[in-house]
């Protein structure tokens, strides 16, 4: 019996297929929300303060806008079995 052939146990043969969609792609999504949800309490209390600059309230929000538009672009890449980027 050639080593290559021994299967130990509790081991899973990799496969080649870059198709499976991955742990860390999830694990990317929830901190993606996390620091999504950070950046919009953030951009609403720059915009809630008057003595605050309402630019950093909109670039945090603006932010938001981008970070969710990537998490939507990771659900739907998991949700159909494609690569993560």
């Amino acid at each position: 019996m050639s080593p290559h052939k021994i299967a130990l146990p509790g081991f899973r043969k990799q496969s080649d297929d870059p198709k499976q969609p991955s742990q860390l792609g999830m694990f990317m999504v929830s901190m993606e929300l996390l620091v999504a949800a950070m950046l919009l309490a953030i951009g609403v209390h720059f915009l809630i303060v008057a003595t605050e600059p309402d630019a950093v309230g909109w670039g945090a929000i603006a932010l938001v806008a981008l970070i969710m538009v990537d998490v939507v672009r990771r659900l739907i890449n998991i949700a159909t079995g494609k690569a993560p980027d």
